[in-house]
């Protein structure tokens, strides 16, 4: 059940992203630029949509970087949502689960 741990702390990073419109959302912005990678949000996880699991996830991985350092702010109270390198791995095996090929 460790995996549930992670997409809870996934899940969460996504929501409060969006829901902190002056503080974690220009800084989630300003790192995507400073480590080139297009501006985007983490998609959410929807029971009502077939595999949105799987779409949150890649582009968490995708983002890893991004995801680092925002989570790594003391000052934007995200720490909670920080990943280890083991929680890391168990998203990309979650990504290669959920895959539908």
């Amino acid at each position: 059940m460790l995996y549930l741990n992670n997409l809870v702390k996934v899940h969460g990073l996504s929501f409060a992203i969006v829901h902190s419109t002056t503080i974690a959302l220009p800084a989630w912005h300003s790192a995507c630029r400073e480590h080139n990678c297009n501006v985007q949000l983490i998609p959410r996880d929807v029971a009502t949509r077939w595999n949105s699991t799987y779409g949150m996830l890649v582009v968490t991985h995708q983002y890893l970087e991004v995801v680092d350092e925002i989570t790594a702010n003391k000052k934007l109270q995200l720490r909670k949502y920080e990943l280890s390198e083991q929680q890391w791995k168990i998203v990309d095996d979650l990504i290669h689960v959920l895959e539908v090929v």
